[in-house]
């Protein structure tokens, strides 16, 4: 993105989890907003929609378009695909 780098603790991030259906854990829908500090040291907040399968893994996709599209634009002009934009992932279940 032609981002200067910024080392993983500056993002300060905090993240507020809720579970859309009845019970505070387990697998389901969620919805986590996460808070954070950008390149420029403002706070950000980006909604994540998730869907949490009995085996702990789980598909991530952002809600509205804080963090963009599927495809970004770097500051030279290429298509970027957006890493942030969804994702897959398991918690460690064990």
């Amino acid at each position: 993105m032609g981002l200067p780098p910024m080392p993983a603790p500056d993002f300060a991030v905090t993240a507020i989890c809720r579970k859309q259906s009845a019970g505070e854990s387990g697998s389901g829908e969620w919805s986590c907003t996460l808070v954070w500090q950008g390149p420029d040291r403002r706070t950000l907040r980006d909604t994540y929609e998730l869907f949490v399968g009995t085996d702990g893994c789980y598909t991530a996709t952002v809600g509205g378009e804080s963090l963009g599209r599927p495809t970004l634009k770097s500051a030279d002009g290429r298509a970027v695909k957006n890493l942030l934009y969804a994702f897959e992932s398991c918690f460690d279940t064990t």
